[in-house]
C-alpha cells in the first residue's frame, strides 16, 4: 500500500494555514460598504431588524469568499500530495494543452487524464455539464488517446446527483475517496487530507493572539457592524428609507 510521504503531508498544510490566515484577515477588515445586501430578498425573507439583516449579509458574504477560495486551495492540495499530478491551475497550462475542459492533469501508467473537477456531488446542474461535455469533446479531438473524466473532491458514489449521473458524458467519473486514491495511490489519502486541513485550522488558532475561530470572529464582525449600522440608520429596518440607500 503506498504512503504519501509526510513532506507532502506537511507542504499542504502549511499551504492550507496561509489561506486560514487570509479568511481569518479578511474577516477582520470587513467593513459595512463591502456587503452586498439585496432589499428585495431582505424583505421577502421578513427581515426587519438590523442585527438580523447584518447577520445574513456577512455569513453570506463570507461564506461566497470563502466557498470559492477553498475550490483552488483543495486543487492546490491534490496537486502537492498526488505524484501524478501535473498541473493544476488553468493559469498554469502550457500552450499545447487544451484552453479548457479540465483544471487537473494526472499523468499514470503511461496514460494522460484530464479532470474537471468539482468540490461535491451536487455540485453541477444540467448547463455546467453541457459546458464541460462540449470542452473535454474537444479535448478528445485534440488528444484522442487523452481520458477525459470528472474528479469529485468529498462523497459518495451512490450520492452523486442523478444530473450528473444522466448528463455527464466523460469516460471516467471518481468520487471522493476513489478520487484522492487514484492520484495518490494511497487509499487513506481522504483521511489524510481532512486530517491536514483540521490540523491546519488547530495550529492557526493556537498561533493567533484572540485563540477565537473564524465562526466566533464572524459573530463579533457582524455585532460590531450592527452598532455601525443603528448608529447610523436605527435598530428597525424601515424599507422606504433602504430604497433611498440602495437606489
Amino acid at each position: 500500500m503506498a504512503q504519501i510521504d509526510q513532506s507532502k503531508i506537511q507542504e499542504a498544510k502549511r499551504v492550507v494555514k496561509e489561506k486560514i490566515k487570509e479568511w481569518y484577515k479578511n474577516i477582520r477588515e470587513l467593513r459595512l460598504e463591502d456587503l452586498e445586501p439585496n432589499i428585495f430578498l431582505a424583505g421577502a425573507i421578513g427581515i426587519d431588524k438590523a442585527r438580523d439583516f447584518i447577520a445574513f449579509y456577512v455569513m453570506q458574504h463570507v461564506e461566497r469568499s470563502i466557498v470559492t477560495s477553498f475550490g483552488y486551495l483543495i486543487e492546490k492540495v491534490a496537486k502537492i500530495i498526488g505524484p501524478y499530478v501535473e498541473l493544476c491551475k488553468k493559469t498554469d497550462r502550457p500552450k499545447n494543452e487544451p484552453d479548457k475542459g479540465w483544471n487537473l492533469k494526472v499523468v499514470k501508467n503511461g496514460k494522460e487524464y484530464y479532470f474537471e473537477v468539482k468540490s461535491g456531488p451536487h455540485s453541477c446542474n444540467r448547463n455546467m455539464l453541457t459546458s464541460i461535455n462540449e470542452e473535454q469533446e474537444n479535448i478528445k479531438q485534440e488528444k484522442p488517446k487523452a481520458i477525459v473524466g470528472l474528479g469529485i473532491f468529498y462523497g459518495k458514489e451512490e450520492e452523486v446527483f442523478s444530473t450528473i449521473k444522466q448528463y455527464y458524458k466523460g469516460e471516467i467519473t471518481l468520487v471522493g475517496k476513489k478520487f484522492w486514491e487514484f492520484i495518490s495511490d494511497d487509499p487513506d489519502a481522504y483521511k489524510k487530507v481532512l486530517k491536514l486541513m483540521i490540523e491546519a485550522h488547530n495550529e492557526v488558532l493556537q498561533e493567533s493572539l484572540d485563540k477565537k475561530t473564524l465562526l466566533e470572529l464572524m459573530e463579533e464582525k457582524i455585532n460590531e457592524l450592527t452598532k455601525e449600522w443603528c448608529k447610523k440608520y436605527g435598530d428597525k429596518l424601515d424599507y422606504n428609507e433602504m430604497l433611498k440607500r440602495f437606489f
